[in-house]
């Protein structure tokens, strides 16, 4: 692995939310301990996600006693992951210090959980994953969350997706610009080549060639999710069986994209807690 030079910062929300950087990633430490076993989170946020909204997650494993490793993806992987030019070196840092800090790849791992959101997660995880893979590394087993994706991509998810953050007299316009672009992209380089779905496959199988997810899967979606719609998350759901791989869902039916938590907090911890503890 290379060695590269620490870029280690912090960020303080307050009293209790001190966070380090390390490479691309926030690492929070525990603000509770619960049994002494070592727990580690990594939050995979949406797409150009703001951190105090994805850390709002992150606060709830920390209560749990876990250690919370934040990542936000960014509108700049999709091309990383396009056009297969990933600069995996850039994980380097972070992969020495879960080494080093966290026993991550060693024989007695702490208990991992990995909570990704939307289409940016997965660009992020698919980057991480490879990363690991070139350095010979693989992440132990995992109870995977999935919020709001991964959507198989198509000129519809990148039409809502983009067209869900216009104002409102230009969704129209927006909507049918991207649909367009999606499918003239699609057609030439093939859909299966769209950057989300060759993410996605981390998602829903363990025979990837470049690194895997080994684990339990979670999906968390809604029949109301207007960017990826509860019909892509059902294909994902069966396929990811179909694959042999042991998954749980919850369809919350009337929250909007990436807000199952914010309209259904309870119900929606309690889910991620229990699966935490079952598998």
């Amino acid at each position: 692995m290379a060695q590269i030079a620490s870029r280690r910062t912090q960020i303080t929300l307050d009293s209790l939310t001190q966070y380090e950087r390390i490479g691309e990633g926030w690492i929070g430490k525990p603000i509770a301990n619960e049994g002494g076993t070592k727990k580690l989170a990594i939050l995979f946020g949406w797409l150009d996600a703001g951190f105090k909204y994805v850390e709002k997650y992150a606060q709830w494993y920390r209560s749990k006693g876990f250690t919370v490793v934040v990542y936000i993806g960014t509108s700049r992987e999709i091309d990383l992951v396009y056009k297969n030019t990933l600069k995996l070196e850039e994980f380097d840092e972070m992969i020495a210090y879960l080494d080093k800090d966290h026993n991550l790849f060693q024989a007695k791992p702490p208990k991992l959980a990995l909570h990704a959101f939307s289409l940016g997660g997965h660009y992020k995880i698919k980057r991480l994953v490879n990363a690991l893979h070139n350095a010979g590394k693989q992440l132990p087993h995992a109870h995977f969350i999935l919020d709001s994706g991964p959507g198989r991509l198509n000129s519809r998810v990148y039409a809502n997706f983009y067209s869900s953050m216009a104002p409102s007299l230009l969704t129209p316009l927006v909507y049918g610009a991207v649909w367009g672009y999606g499918f003239v992209r699609a057609r030439f380089a093939g859909e299966d080549q769209l950057p989300g779905n060759v993410s996605l496959q981390y998602a829903i199988r363990t025979n990837n060639l470049e690194g895997n997810i080994l684990g339990p899967r979670l999906f968390l979606y809604s029949a109301k999710d207007a960017v990826v719609p509860a019909e892509y998350i059902l294909s994902n759901i069966a396929d990811a069986k179909a694959n042999g791989l042991t998954v749980e869902a919850k369809d919350f039916e009337t929250s909007a994209h990436v807000k199952h938590a914010v309209d259904h907090k309870e119900e929606y911890w309690a889910l991620v807690s229990s699966f935490l503890e079952r598998n």
